[in-house]
């Protein structure tokens, strides 16, 4: 039962909605950085990297994991 309820919790977290907006400005930024040529996506997490200094830390690893993916 305390899995279940670590991974309830870890599911909630992420579908709050600041969380959505975050995934999808970051899947949004992924997408116009890989558009660019010579451009690629680890260019566009280390351009996003200084921006996660002042989030906190489900907000910054769900940001450099959407900017990775789009």
């Amino acid at each position: 039962m305390d899995m279940f309820a670590a991974m309830s919790s870890g599911l909630a977290n992420i579908l709050h909605w600041d969380q959505l907006l975050i995934m999808i400005f970051g899947t949004w930024f992924g997408i116009i950085v890989g558009v660019i040529p010579g451009l690629n996506s680890i260019m566009a997490v280390a351009l996003i990297v200084p921006v996660t200094y002042g989030l906190s830390t489900i907000t910054s690893l769900s940001l450099l994991i959407s900017v990775y993916v789009g």
